[in-house]
């Protein structure tokens, strides 16, 4: 039985009152096909995982966030392989940018409504193909270097959060 994980950067125990007087903006990241065994302290067979904090849950806590009132970006653009600009082996690169891009539009909105932004990343999930600059990064093979694009996109989003002065009003 294949294990899927839920990985997630920000969560949202402090949000599940719309009432709440100031509330955290949320980054909730899923990669699919990530184990425990694959991050951090529990894997150590070649793939480095430094970015942090991974938190581990279930998918429950989200039941409340259309009367949290969170900006949200819209819609959800998997359409699969099936695309006509589908490619395996940027997908999650492209994600990353789009999520960066919105965290920095939020930014520059000067918006006072705190943002949720849900990030689905399909590394390592196979095909075992990834980003040119992802190959070779770990020494786990393929599926190892998916490992560390997850750890890569982690990075990029938390390097941004950091950049817009954004991490103080980020629950984790």
């Amino acid at each position: 039985m294949k294990r899927t994980l839920t990985i997630l950067t920000a969560l949202l125990p402090a949000v599940t009152s719309a009432s709440s007087a100031e509330k955290p903006n949320i980054v909730l990241i899923f990669a699919d096909d990530l184990g425990y065994g694959d991050v951090g302290c529990y894997y150590t067979a070649g793939c480095s995982t430094n970015q942090q904090p991974y938190c581990f849950i279930e998918n429950g806590l989200m039941l409340n966030m259309e009367r949290a009132t969170y900006r949200k970006p819209a819609g959800s653009w998997r359409s699969g392989m099936a695309a006509p600009d589908w490619v395996n082996e940027t997908v999650d690169v492209r994600f990353t940018e789009r999520a960066v891009s919105f965290i920095k539009a939020h930014h520059e909105s000067s918006s006072e409504m705190p943002f949720f932004l849900y990030l689905p990343l399909s590394s390592p999930h196979s095909p075992h193909v990834t980003a040119d600059f992802a190959l070779g990064k770990s020494q786990a093979g393929v599926r190892g270097d998916m490992v560390w694009l997850v750890d890569w996109a982690l990075g990029q989003v938390d390097a941004v959060l950091k950049e817009m002065g954004m991490t103080e009003n980020v629950d984790n």
